[in-house]
């Protein structure tokens, strides 16, 4: 059994730990509100970016977190290098995705639970069987 540590951190102190534990060298948030990215990236010293800037980003980043109800891919997956983790919200209803079929095609996919694609849209089956 892990035993359960009261540590008492403070922001800065929870994010010096984080970015060294998980060797996170830079952190940008990105979207169409500048200000609404701004106000989400300063608390983790990350930077904003717009999404109409987000193309070499895309590119260079070993992780993408795309957390999101969007109805449309959020960017184009030949963009995402080879062996990037990309980690979506993904949507309940079949007409609304975060990921383009370009990137769902090339990728390992795994889900939360196996039940939970079976019962929600069938995209992620359809990926799932022919990827």
């Amino acid at each position: 059994m892990v035993p359960f540590i009261d540590v008492d951190l403070t922001l800065t102190e929870t994010r010096e730990a984080l970015r060294e534990l998980y060797q996170i060298e830079r952190l940008v948030m990105v979207g169409r509100d500048m200000d609404a990215c701004a106000q989400a990236a300063r608390p983790v010293d990350g930077e904003a970016c717009s999404s109409d800037d987000a193309a070499g980003l895309i590119a260079s980043a070993d992780v993408i977190v795309c957390a999101t109800t969007s109805p449309r891919p959020l960017f184009d997956g030949s963009l995402v290098s080879d062996g990037s983790v990309v980690l979506a919200v993904g949507s309940h209803t079949t007409d609304a995705r975060e990921l383009d079929d370009t990137l769902m095609h090339r990728s390992v996919v795994a889900v939360e639970s196996v039940p939970i694609p079976r019962k929600l849209p069938p995209r992620i089956v359809i990926w799932l069987v022919t990827s």
